[in-house]
């Protein structure tokens, strides 16, 4: 039944925010455990919605609840509110200028691994006020809804909102432990591969591009080791089980591991510092955003010298 019309005006914020969650999870216990308040309280900031607006914003059906048009079209405007609310919240934190307080990090897994410890190390000792979130993923976290302040990728940023800069480039390279060279012998190109054991994961749609670029299929036969935690890989590499991919600034610095391939098989990216439109108002995310492309540079650059003990 479609509530009766009735009064207009400014709409409460904390309502909207109710609305938001609920829409978002598609019941009001799950949105009460999302945000943190209760089920009659969501109930009654829906219905105070729907009453003071003459709408109906859900469907109600079973044990949960579907947007009506209205709804559907309202939500687009409480996402929009929510996102001012999150940078409202944002530009405010940074204006005090204290280099204090939480800042969330993401990046890939094998970056996460290889590369950012020494970095953060060196960013906590720097800034001893700052709390870290590192955001171990593969998938690009989104920077706009602020899932993380500063992102570590490997491809230029779409979005015209985010700011990024180019800091270097990674490299990748095949390597084999001394003691698998040392029974099986070296690779002599592509079509020698058959013969050994290869490690990998075919999942990576970048990754299977680039080998495509370089003129290799990754099928499945082709891997007798499929892992797909880059880090699980490389020990598995390290361990003398076949041959896998390293960053090349990683595997220079294991001593029994070398490179096979090397004319051959040479995949470079570049690696990109993004984040959001409070880089420019945040003290805080400014210093640490500037302290990460030195230090990720002189890494990327420097090799050994930078990464971690």
């Amino acid at each position: 039944m479609r509530p009766a019309s009735g009064r207009t005006g400014t709409p409460d914020l904390a309502y909207v925010e109710s609305f938001h969650a609920v829409a978002q999870h598609g019941t009001l216990g799950a949105a009460a455990r999302a945000i943190g308040r209760s089920v009659p309280t969501l109930s009654r900031h829906v219905a105070a919605l729907e009453e003071t607006h003459g709408v109906l914003l859900f469907d109600r059906r079973g044990g949960g609840l579907s947007l009506t048009e209205t709804g559907a079209k309202l939500f687009e405007y409480a996402q929009a509110v929510r996102e001012a609310g999150q940078k409202f919240n944002a530009a405010a934190a940074g204006t005090t200028g204290e280099i204090a307080g939480k800042i969330r990090i993401s990046a890939s897994r094998t970056f996460s691994n290889v590369i950012m410890p020494g970095v953060l190390r060196r960013l906590g000792t720097a800034y001893p006020e700052i709390k870290i979130e590192l955001v171990v993923t593969d998938t690009a976290s989104n920077l706009l809804m602020r899932e993380a302040d500063i992102g570590v990728r490997l491809y230029r940023p779409e979005q015209s909102t985010l700011i990024g800069r180019q800091i270097g480039d990674v490299v990748w390279g095949a390597y084999a432990a001394e003691s698998y060279t040392a029974r099986k012998g070296l690779p002599q190109g592509f079509d020698d591969l058959h013969r050994f054991d290869i490690i990998g994961d075919d999942g990576s749609a970048q990754i299977n591009r680039d080998f495509q670029k370089l003129g290799l299929n990754l099928s499945p036969g082709l891997f007798r080791y499929r892992c797909n935690d880059p880090a699980v890989a490389w020990r598995l590499v390290s361990a003398g089980c076949g041959i896998g991919l390293g960053y090349t600034v990683h595997a220079q610095t294991v001593p029994h591991v070398r490179r096979v391939l090397a004319d051959a098989l040479d995949l470079k990216r570049p690696v990109w510092l993004t984040s959001h439109a409070e880089l420019k108002t945040s003290v805080r995310v400014r210093t640490v955003y500037d302290f990460l492309a030195t230090e990720l540079a002189a890494c990327l650059k420097d090799g050994a010298e930078r990464l971690p003990d």
